[in-house]
Order: structure tokens, then sequence, then C-alpha cells
């Protein structure tokens, strides 16, 4: 076996104390009001199951269409036949689908993004051999435009230095679906194919390099992905099949006919995630929760007391009009991450998401606007997370100056929370001793106590935001830190799974294969040579 010993997950995520994230994994029922059911078991799955039968639980789902749609998408992708038959077992009111998705980073992406293709398909297969038909369905998040998020290639050189690789060619602002990527004739892209390692996997791990290149990016991750995972009927799709059917119409047209009430509903939620003491997982924001793609770029469609302002444009537009625009040209309208989960549980049948850190706490904001579009929200799995190579004594000694690090950060979360209980008891004595006297008074009261809470949850988000303490640990151990946390941030985050291919091809996939998709705990991998 690859897998030598399992650690406390949150020691390679960063997923904090102070951070939905870490609540969910580590005390679930403190935060279960917040998600759609339990998590945890194959039993808890099964059951919920049981009251998404029938077409109440899936009212905007077209299952016709749909099959049809990725039919002809994954014929053109040349997919193997087992994942053209998972499409056609859609069509069936009985199957679901459990759904994961990442932006199509560049030549596949970090080491997570493997980690939840792999996770998605052991998921399908232990709901199958329990008796509940399911599909694994990979949601290549083609449509979102942040450059940054998606052009970096990591890796090792030959002198083991940890080096990040751009680029150039792509410009911001534009859908990566409007996008091409140079071929590997390009500089930049010959760069990161010389940073492929040389193990007995090489020619594979090419190969996969340079058919993500030269297409859209979305293209080129549906291409690796089908030829690593095709043959076990994995099904990959981009956001943009999904505009002409009607859940994705549903949704948008909701949150124009409701933006302003459905953004009360998403803060009034992060009110009550404050006021639990945890780290706000979305950010306020004056736009709606929907762009418009117009001359090539994804705009901003910002709520306004006559409708709505369109970036670039000059005259208002109200709900009416964009309403029509919405029935004519559905094409050109686009979900924020606020809509995308609404999107897939309105459009698919999906029965659970597989997510990260991030991903698992905003969903926690977004339980009222489920309700309120009438979608079915999904359960939330915690993806699986590797750690390569720490089998050695000096691995081992950072792993151990880690767990102390983390311990501190522990610690130091455990006295900002027994504060924050404290000021809120103060706070509560003082409005009821000296509140009714005066109304500024009791006002001031709660500025002072906003302020309070304001510094702690600054302070949980500096702990959140070094949760390691690299600068301690490269003193301690420098060579393994960089191998086990380069540029300072967890393994899988950073390095690009396709450069160490060659060297961890059977490593990877022997711990791919017989993990339970229901252990959320660090699995630390067997090193080989490193």
């Amino acid at each position: 076996m690859a897998i030598t010993e399992l650690l406390p997950r949150e020691e390679a995520l960063g997923d904090a104390a102070g951070t939905l994230s870490h609540a969910y994994v580590r005390d679930f029922d403190s935060v279960a009001d917040l998600y759609a059911s339990d998590y945890r078991t194959l039993d808890a799955l099964r059951r919920r199951t049981a009251g998404l039968s029938g077409s109440n639980a899936f009212p905007h789902l077209e299952r016709e269409t749909l099959a049809r749609t990725l039919t002809s998408y994954l014929r053109a992708l040349r997919a193997p036949a087992q994942s053209m038959a998972a499409v056609q077992k859609l069509r069936e009111p009985d199957c679901f689908a459990v759904v994961t998705g990442q932006q199509p980073g560049i030549a596949g992406g970090p080491a997570f993004l493997l980690y939840k293709a792999a996770h998605i398909l052991r998921l399908a297969e232990e709901l199958n051999e329990a008796g509940v038909k399911a599909v694994p369905v990979f949601w290549i998040a083609s449509e979102d435009h942040d450059i940054d998020e998606v052009n970096i290639f990591g890796a090792f050189d030959a002198e083991q230095r940890f080096r990040t690789l751009k680029l150039k060619s792509l410009t911001a602002g534009a859908p990566l679906e409007k996008m091409k990527l140079p071929d590997i004739s390009d500089p930049d892209v010959a760069k990161m194919r010389e940073l492929i390692g040389h193990g007995p996997a090489r020619d594979e791990a090419l190969a996969l390099f340079d058919a993500s290149f030269g297409v859209a990016p979305g293209k080129g991750l549906a291409r690796l992905l089908l030829r690593l995972f095709g043959g076990r009927g994995l099904i990959v799709l981009e956001p943009r099949l999904l505009r002409g059917m009607k859940g994705f119409h549903h949704v948008v047209a909701h949150e124009i006919s409701h933006a302003n009430e459905n953004t009360h509903a998403v803060e009034t939620q992060l009110v009550e995630v404050r006021n639990r003491g945890y780290m706000l997982p979305l950010d306020a924001s004056p736009h709606s929760n929907i762009f418009l793609i117009a001359r090539g770029k994804r705009r901003h469609v910002t709520r306004a007391p006559d409708g709505f302002t369109v970036d670039g444009r000059a005259r208002p537009l109200s709900r009416d009009e964009l309403l029509e625009m919405l029935e004519d040209y559905p094409t050109r309208f686009s979900t924020n991450v606020r809509l995308r989960p609404l999107v897939q549980g309105a459009c698919l049948p999906t029965l659970a998401y597989l997510g990260g850190p991030a991903e698992i706490a905003y969903h926690g904001a977004l339980k009222p606007l489920f309700a309120r579009a009438g979608v079915t929200m999904p359960a939330l799995l915690p993806r699986w997370s590797f750690m390569l190579g720490a089998a050695n004594a000096e691995t081992g000694k950072v792993r151990d100056a880690i767990q102390r690090q983390k311990g501190k950060a522990r610690k130091a979360n455990a006295a900002i929370i027994e504060t924050q209980t404290e000021a809120r008891a103060i706070v509560s004595e003082l409005q009821r001793e000296l509140g009714h006297l005066a109304t500024a008074l009791g006002n001031d009261i709660e500025r002072i106590h906003g302020r309070l809470e304001k510094t702690l949850l600054e302070l949980k988000g500096r702990i959140a935001a070094d949760p390691f303490g690299a600068t301690a640990l490269d003193r301690e151990s420098p060579a393994a830190l960089r191998w086990l946390q380069p540029g300072n941030a967890p393994q899988e985050r950073m390095l690009s799974w396709l450069s160490v291919w060659p060297d961890w091809r059977d490593q990877m996939l022997d711990g791919f294969k017989n993990r339970s998709a229901f252990d959320f705990s660090l699995a630390v991998v067997d090193c080989n040579g490193r």
C-alpha cells in the first residue's frame, strides 16, 4: 500500500480552528443546521436518497436534454465508452449525480484537483455497490475569469528548488471558456514541460501535458481527466453546456427578480456565522450574483435603485429588460460562486458535492438561497487529501514541528473564543444595566462590542493565514519543508500533479484504489527516492 499513515485533516489543509470547514470536519453537529444533511457515512447518504425520490426533488431537471447535451460534448472529446454509458444512466429517474469541480488549471492544475476527481469516482462506486444508482461528474469551471487563480504551474527543478511558472500570453477579463492556450511550441509552455519529472511514467505525463495545450483551458482539462478516469465512467462538463436548460434559466431569473432579497438572505446567514465565532466565508458585495458576457468579457451586474447597472454599459437595465435578455440570449449570462451550486442542483440530479475547505465554508452561507430558489441543496463531503513523501527522518522532523506549531494555533484560537464569550456576556450585562438609560449609550456599547468582535476575527484570520509557522519551520529543516510546504502553502495546493506523475503515478493510483470515500483524514503516501 502507498498510504503509510493517516493524520488529522487540518495538518495539510490549513482549515484552522475558527473556520466553518474546521468545525464541519471536527464537530459537524455544531454546524449541521447550516447545511443540507449529514455526510459522514454511506448510510447517511443512503438515507438522504429516500427524501429525493420523485420529480419534486429536482423540479427543473431535464434528464433527456441533459443526456443529449453531454453525449454530444463527450463524443467530440472522444470519451471512452464507460463515460458515454454513464451519461445514459442519467436518463433513468432513480439515478443521482455526485459532483465535484474546479477551475481548469494549466496542465491539469494543482494536486488536489486530481484528488477530487479520484475521490468522486470512489464515492460513485461505493454508492452503486450499496444499491444507490449514481454517476460521477466533474464540473470544469471554465466560466470563471480569474486568470491568476489558474495561470500557475508549480514544480521542482533538478536542484529541488520549487518554481512557479505562468503563461504570459493569457489576458485578464475574459472567461476561460473564451480563451485558447498556446501550443507546446510556446516558450513558456516549453519551460513548464522541462519541469516534468524523468521517472518511469514520463512518456505518459508528456502525452497528457501536450494534450492539454493548444485548446481552451476547459477542453484541455477535460482531455486529461477522460484519459485518466474515463475508463471508470467519469463524466466531465462545462457550465456553458447548461445555459439553454430550464434549471439555469430558473436560477438566473430568480436572481434577477429577487436580487435584493437573495442578498439579504445570504447576509443574514453570514451574521449568524459571525455570531457563532467563525470567520466569514464570503465577502459582502454590491453586485448581484450574475454576470453578463459582453464584448468577450464577463461583466458585473450590479443592483441599482432603478434596476441593474452593467460594467461598461452607460444605461441601466430594468428587471424586465434583463429578464427579456435572458429569454432571448441565455448564453450571455454566467453565475458567480454563490449561484454556481444552485445551477448544479437545478440542472443535475445532485445528491452530493465534494469540496475543499473554502467550498465547505461558503456553502454554509447558501442554505437560505437554495430554499428561496426551490433548489435541493446537496450533501457536502470534504475532498480527499494526500501528502506525498513523508517517510524519512527529515520529513518526519518537519511534520513534528508542524504539529507543535498547530498546537500553538489551536491554543490561541481557544483563547480568542473564550474572550468572545466573555465579551458577549459583559456586553449583555452592560446593556441590561446601562442601555435603558439612553439610546445613544446603548448604541455606543454595541459599537464597542462590534470593534472588539472585528479585532478578534482579524486575529483568527492571521492565525489561519500561517497555521504552520512556516518561518520557524524553515530554520529547522528547509529541504523537507520545501517539499511538504512549497511556497509556504500545503503541497496539494501548490504542486502541479502532472510534474510529479512520472515518479509518483503508481503510488498515487495505489493510494486512490482502496481508500474509502468516507475517509476524510490526511493520507501520507510513501516517498520513492525523494
